[in-house]
């Protein structure tokens, strides 16, 4: 007898990637220090500020602790002690790699879209993905410019956007919510004011960039 197996999955929250292995705090503390471009020490204060939901003890704790671990130094200035991640443990890569996470889905986002056949006249990811508001709930939201020469119902055209869906939710378990319009009817949404168009415009993150459609023309 065949067994019909499915795959069921958990959402990803983007700006929370440790909580893929680790609810506690310490994957807040190393998501903190292990994101690109985090060089400088950061006192307790600073990493609970950047943090936001955590206490500053359990922070204090998480940091302690991560120290006496290795993969946090502490340096001390007086009566403040500051921590940067530990780039010679041998942990470093793994975390730096976490902590990145939602960088690195845009990365592959963009190389995804910019390997389809038919091009769309601009792609990007808006929503609580762009904002860093996601719940265990959200989905990955993806505005998409088809060319008004390419039909809604194009066979190449409609399988790379199932494609794109796929994509998404095996990378991160969380479902492409994707808003496909044409260039006509972004004109229309322009014209009455259509909050998904201020929603992509204000905060939106580019897959896809047009320097005309951020101008107010889609060409």
């Amino acid at each position: 007898m065949k067994v019909q197996m499915s795959v069921l999955y958990t959402n990803m929250i983007l700006e929370r990637p440790f909580e893929v292995i680790t609810t506690s705090v310490d994957g807040d503390v190393l998501a903190v220090l292990g994101s690109t471009g985090q060089a400088a020490p950061l006192t307790i204060a600073e990493i609970h500020e950047l943090i936001g939901a955590r206490s500053e003890a359990g922070v204090r704790n998480a940091a302690y602790r991560l120290a006496k671990q290795g993969i946090l130094t502490a340096h001390r200035a007086g009566r403040t002690t500051a921590y940067t991640l530990n780039d010679q443990h041998l942990a470093a890569d793994a975390v730096r790699y976490f902590a990145n996470i939602r960088r690195k889905l845009f990365e592959m986002l963009r190389h995804h879209v910019a390997s389809w056949r038919v091009q769309p006249v601009f792609a990007t990811v808006f929503g609580s993905a762009a904002t860093k508001t996601m719940t265990v709930d959200s989905d990955i939201d993806i505005f998409i410019v088809r060319s008004d020469d390419v039909e809604e119902s194009d066979l190449a055209w409609t399988e790379q956007i199932s494609g794109l869906k796929d994509a998404v939710i095996s990378w991160t378990g969380n479902a492409a919510e994707v808003l496909e319009v044409s260039e006509r009817e972004v004109v229309e949404m322009r014209k009455i004011g259509d909050q998904v168009i201020a929603d992509v415009e204000s905060h939106g993150i580019p897959i896809i960039e047009s320097r005309s459609f951020r101008a107010g023309a889609v060409r």
